[in-house]
């Protein structure tokens, strides 16, 4: 779609509905984390309206203090979160001491990471693709960080199963549990021209 702008004309009824059909990003829903919980599932986030989503995790406190507890997202059809079938990669860098090393897993079972905590505030951005279609998912932009260790990196992942899922699962490694915070899911609007 071609920018107009605008100078000293009346905003008309057209384009302001031109402008809200291409407007990107479109609140889905959002879901307050529970205290103390091993999981947290939103559930109906995803559907037919749209093929991409931009998942945003902000405010949540990890209870472990262990830096190495792994955050990660599954599938979940609403009642069970896939547990097979996960691949991601992630390089990782040490800001303190300037290394790079990385993270990977092939047939995961415990899902596509996005993220490590030790206690910190935790957040995170991604996008999933395709969850609601009959085939492979992936998630782009895994931004992957703990900031009480200065770890920093960004990745990709997939789950590997064609099939449609209308969820999404946070959990994590150990025994630790997450307190507070909020997702929210955006979906990726179609333009039009």
């Amino acid at each position: 779609m071609a920018v107009k702008t605008f100078t000293t004309e009346v905003l008309t009824s057209a384009d302001t509905n031109t402008y809200l059909v291409n407007s990107g990003l479109v609140y889905v829903k959002s879901q307050v984390i529970g205290t103390t919980v091993a999981t947290q599932t939103i559930t109906s986030c995803f559907n037919g309206t749209y093929d991409a989503y931009r998942i945003v995790i902000s405010g949540v406190t990890m209870s472990s203090t262990v830096y190495t507890v792994n955050v990660f997202a599954k599938m979940h059809d609403g009642t069970n979160p896939a547990s097979t079938g996960y691949n991601y990669g992630i390089p990782r860098v040490d800001m303190a001491v300037g290394t790079v090393s990385a993270y990977n897993a092939a047939s995961g079972i415990a899902g596509v990471q996005i993220g490590v905590g030790s206690g910190d505030k935790f957040g995170t951005t991604f996008d999933v693709i395709n969850p609601f279609i009959a085939s492979h998912t992936i998630f782009n932009n895994l931004s992957v960080s703990s900031p009480s260790t200065g770890y920093s990196g960004a990745g990709a992942g997939m789950h590997q199963v064609s099939t449609a899922y209308s969820s999404l699962q946070i959990s994590q490694s150990g025994a630790g549990t997450f307190t507070g915070g909020t997702i929210i899911v955006y979906g990726y609007r179609y333009g039009t021209t």
